[in-house]
């Protein structure tokens, strides 16, 4: 988590920063799609006194280069439609656990080989103080490396991987991701590459299914990612996923656009500023709409899109 300079002690409650995006609240499903345990709530640093929401923000040129310089009167913060004083500002990088997850079943064969390298670029473009995991994907769900491992190994089990397994459970290898970073500090979030669609949950299943795994990302705060290569027709399921929960889905079509979709999602995990604010009371379980302004142009701001209000939130009112 980025550090915020007050001089008042304050308990902390992140609203993350990345990839423009809507968002939809609930709860989360222990293991799989389908189950419903109950997550303690996460991105709380418990201090004595004011409680605190941080929202780390990307501002870009229109060239996609980070906009330096901004003071804290050149942003302007919105709480549901209300502005609301910036209490703390810092320019610092904010520290991100990344689950990376690579599909891995058998129509992935022609063209893992690129795909790895895609891959190795992305891990070697977001910064050294971001932990990275790696994870695969097909019928089932491997962890390949954790957020202790090095590096050097991510890339050693990256080469390592080979497109042999069977179909392709997209929404149970998100669940799996979600619940590997939730309890991490700092920002979260998931990136997951594939080429196909789900095929272990059946249609008429699909939608409540969906809505579990927003449910369930948004409750840990985490920002899910899809980078989507090939012949992938229904992407509905994907992209409603990905923006409800803060984040974005990306038709790489061709090789070449594999690495910039990875770019994209690089470039905006990399926060430059994190703004804070005091939230009014609310309810467990309220959502509450973010939006950040920047007194610049044309510049554009990538700002998660709100949060969550947990059940343990000291600002709860009964």
């Amino acid at each position: 988590m980025a550090s915020v300079r007050t001089a008042a002690s304050i308990r902390l409650f992140p609203a993350f920063a990345l990839l423009a995006g809507a968002g939809v609240l609930g709860v989360a499903p222990a293991s799989g799609v389908g189950a419903s345990p109950s997550l303690p709530p996460v991105g709380f640093e418990e201090r004595a006194g004011v409680e605190l929401v941080l929202v780390p923000v990307s501002v870009r040129d229109p060239a996609g280069e980070p906009v330096a310089g901004l003071v804290q009167s050149d942003f302007t913060l919105y709480e549901s439609g209300v502005k609301q004083e910036i209490a703390t500002f810092d320019r610092e990088a904010a520290p991100v656990s990344l689950v990376f997850g690579v599909d891995t079943s058998g129509s992935m064969h022609d063209y893992l080989e690129f795909v790895k390298a895609a891959a190795i670029r992305f891990v070697e473009r977001v910064p050294p103080l971001f932990a990275v995991s790696l994870v695969s994907f097909a019928d089932r769900t491997t962890t390949r490396t954790t957020f202790q491992d090095t590096r050097r190994h991510l890339y050693y089990e990256l080469g390592q991987l080979r497109a042999n397994g069977g179909g392709t459970a997209i929404l149970d290898a998100t669940v799996e991701a979600v619940d590997k970073v939730a309890q991490r500090p700092g920002r979260r979030a998931v990136v997951l590459f594939t080429d196909g669609e789900e095929n272990t949950v059946a249609e008429e299943e699909r939608d409540a299914a969906i809505q579990a795994v927003v449910r369930r990302a948004r409750a840990a705060d985490v920002t899910v990612y899809y980078v989507g290569y090939g012949w992938v027709a229904k992407t509905r399921m994907l992209e409603t996923v990905a923006a409800q929960t803060g984040g974005v889905y990306l038709a790489a079509g061709r090789e070449r656009k594999i690495t910039e979709g990875f770019d994209a999602i690089a470039r905006a995990l990399d926060a430059q500023y994190t703004l804070g604010y005091v939230p009014r009371p609310g309810l467990p379980g309220e959502w509450r709409p973010i939006a950040v302004e920047v007194r610049r142009a044309p510049v554009k701001v990538a700002a998660r899109k709100g949060y969550l209000v947990p059940a343990t939130a000291s600002f709860v009112r009964p």
